[in-house]
């Protein structure tokens, strides 16, 4: 039977590091069970091609027997438009949906889309089973587990069997036919920076190495379904030589969210991969993510570096313990603490997520995370985000129950409204999100600029956004010192996040014109709510509630400023720690003890005016601090 699987359209451009995996393992499936396979992948056209047309002209042109669709919950409005499209061009073409889509909420979803077929769990041996029964004109669909189909008008769902058998016996994914050497080739580029800042000519693949998870994190759509199931690591690494032979990549992302439970199972890998790269000659770096339960100490990650690991990835969600306890999580923050501090000792990157809006979450939360992003992330890659309840988590249900979500334009908006679920008032609640999005975090990231860049000839019209252009990029590592080279689309005067290639450790870069001075860079890192911030956030009431809570904040931004200016100082920086504190201290209420650190280290690289000058704004905030009266005496006769 000839399938066409068609891949939900991406509000962004489709890269490998996001590709829908399934759909690939799907088409692997069904050739292997002698069926023909079309893959069509609306994104990343040029405008000038309208995703519509592009999927009418490949239904003309194959004639397709079977169409299989599927997505997240996200995908519901395409998958809506997509059924619609495939009925105008004909009636009599069956149509099978899947993904989590379905999993997470069946019955509603293929009512509302209401597509010929649903497959409810992993999708390849029912799919296979459903063409097989059709092409044979056979209709005993009752006899097809995790299957939905329509019988007299009404949906009907066959009995559940989430007992796929040996994980190991599934065929191996294939991309071919959706177009994945473009997705190495012209998009390579385009993959999020923690996938491919160790090469500059990066070829990124990814791999599946275990299905489902064992935890059941409150905000996690794995609540049903079947049980984890991991890959031998002799099957893995048949894939990854598969894979390596046939694609010739660089980079290998694990895109597990859980990879490698516990030591045993992470050392064999790593040893795996050091002899498969010692006898076959194979030259990849490679990533992972998995829990803070695995326990990975410094033994393990040094291993992993040895054999190429560049980065792990935690699910860290936040530094509160009120709220990773409310998630269900089973972390704490020191176990994060601890796998930073060895991912420092053994020069590989730390990546993690920071989401706010838990049903815990209160300004006293906020705080412990923002601390404990100051205090442990500075030098890590953090994503920040906003906790949203997708269908088939717990959180979601609680919505639903809670009234706090309209099921229908929920799905139909793509499930990214702004729920909130906390205890707070929206008018607290709400500019809390719009601080933390406002950029509070990555303006505390060291800066530097661009020790000199080239911009290629290559413009990329398609690619990314339009007018990029792609640059040869070259930084100091404000970490170590080592100068890293990059290539990116990107803008002159744009600022890049990324991890330098020698120690990993995450810095910001500013894209400037080449002035090839070939200096270390400039730290820039700035540790505040800098006035330009706060008049973003434009709500009266936000900054009612800001003036009445920032003395909770003072103590913490306080004694980070004065542990980095200090720690600047003692290395023999003291003009940057003086712009450090100088940067920092604005838009902050005036400090007895911070500004006289500040005077101390002003007067020891002999800047008397600039010290004079900040002694006489103490003394107008302190005007009966006979010590400051008597040091503006002593440096004015020093004048």
């Amino acid at each position: 039977m000839r399938v066409m699987l068609i891949l939900p359209l991406q509000t962004i451009s489709l890269v490998i590091t996001n590709f829908p995996s399934g759909f690939a393992y799907l088409a692997s499936a069904l050739k292997s069970a002698g069926h023909e396979v079309i893959g069509v992948n609306p994104n990343n056209l040029p405008k000038t091609i309208n995703p519509r047309e592009m999927i009418l002209d490949s239904l003309r042109k194959n004639q397709p027997q079977l169409i299989g669709i599927g997505g997240l919950c996200g995908d519901y409005s395409f998958l809506k438009g997509a059924i619609s499209l495939i009925r105008e061009f004909s009636e009599n073409i069956p149509i099978v949906c899947g993904g989590k889509i379905i999993d997470n909420d069946a019955e509603f979803v293929f009512s509302s889309l209401h597509p010929d077929f649903c497959i409810i769990g992993e999708g390849e041996e029912v799919l296979v089973q459903l063409v097989n029964m059709i092409e044979s004109d056979r209709e005993d669909f009752e006899l097809i587990p995790n299957l939905g189909y329509w019988k007299d008008g009404s949906p009907k769902f066959t009995k559940e069997n989430f007992d796929y058998g040996d994980i190991n016996a599934r065929h191996f994914p294939d991309y071919t036919p959706f177009g994945i050497e473009e997705l190495l080739d012209k998009y390579s580029l385009v993959n999020n920076q923690v996938y491919r800042y160790p090469r500059a000519y990066p070829r990124v693949m990814i791999i599946i190495t275990a299905r489902s998870c064992p935890f059941n994190c409150s905000f996690c759509v794995h609540q049903h379904g079947s049980k984890y199931r991991a890959r031998s690591i002799e099957n893995i690494i048949e894939e990854i030589c598969f894979l390596y032979e046939k694609y010739r990549f660089n980079l290998l992302s694990i895109q597990d969210e859980l990879f490698a439970g516990n030591k045993k199972r992470f050392n064999e890998f790593c040893n795996a991969v050091a002899f498969l790269k010692k006898t076959q000659g194979l030259d990849f770096d490679w990533m992972f993510q998995t829990h803070a339960s695995a326990g990975l100490g410094y033994d393990e990650l040094l291993l992993a570096k040895k054999t190429g690991c560049y980065n792990f990835c935690y699910g860290v969600e936040s530094g509160s313990p009120t709220v990773l306890k409310s998630m269900n999580k089973k972390t704490k923050p020191s176990q994060f603490i601890e796998a930073i501090q060895i991912a420092h000792e053994v020069k590989i990157g730390f990546s993690a997520n920071l989401i706010f809006g838990d049903v815990a979450e209160t300004p006293e939360t906020f705080l412990e995370s923002l601390e404990f992003f100051l205090r442990y992330c500075l030098d890590t890659n953090i994503s920040v985000g906003m906790l949203r309840p997708f269908p088939g988590s717990k959180l979601f249900d609680y919505c639903i129950e809670k009234g706090l979500i309209d099921k229908v334009g929920y799905y139909e908006r793509g499930c990214m409204d702004d729920v909130n679920m906390t205890s707070m008032p929206g008018e607290i609640w709400l500019p809390w999100l719009k601080l933390f999005y406002g950029g509070i975090f990555g303006k505390h990231l060291r800066t530097v600029e661009s020790s000199h860049c080239y911009k290629e000839d290559l413009y990329c019209t398609n690619i990314y956004k339009e007018g990029c252009f792609v640059w040869q990029v070259w930084a100091h590592c404000p970490h170590c010192g080592h100068e890293c080279f990059y290539r990116e689309l990107t803008h002159e005067g744009d600022y890049l996040l990324r991890g330098c290639t020698h120690c990993h450790k995450f810095f910001r870069i500013r894209v400037q014109k080449d002035k090839s001075n070939g200096q270390c860079a400039k730290y820039n890192g700035q540790r505040e709510l800098s006035p330009e911030l706060i008049k973003r956030i434009t709500y009266e009431k936000f900054l009612y509630f800001f003036r009445n809570t920032y003395p909770k904040f003072q103590p913490i931004i306080k004694q980070i400023i004065i542990e980095n200016t200090a720690n600047l100082h003692s290395s023999g920086k003291g003009n940057e720690a003086i712009s450090y504190m100088t940067s920092a201290l604005e838009g902050m209420p005036l400090d007895m003890e911070c500004e006289c650190i500040l005077i101390e280290y002003l007067v020891k690289k002999n800047k008397l005016r600039e010290a004079v000058d900040r002694l006489n704004k103490l003394i107008e905030t302190f005007p009966n601090d006979e010590t400051a009266k008597m040091c503006l005496k002593q440096l004015t006769n020093a004048m």
